[in-house]
């Protein structure tokens, strides 16, 4: 499962980052590049089992108990 996750994270890199590359685009190659490895990372992580919590709890607290907002 690994290889396959390699082997597709290595095939969209070749098809995206030649564009960026020839055009240029330092900003979007490092946005892109950013975005890609946390991809990557979180990917390998479910891989091995990692559990991963849900973004949604972190939005509540900062939603409920640093800025004190109610959305009900």
């Amino acid at each position: 499962m690994v290889v396959l996750l390699v082997g597709v994270f290595s095939f969209m890199a070749l098809m995206d980052l030649p564009a960026l590359i020839k055009e240029k685009n330092i900003k979007e190659i490092i946005v892109y590049g950013v975005f890609f490895v946390l991809a990557f990372v979180m990917s390998m992580l479910l891989v091995f089992g990692v559990e991963i919590p849900s973004p949604v709890k972190f939005f509540e607290f900062i939603i409920g108990d640093v800025l004190h907002l109610s959305y009900e």
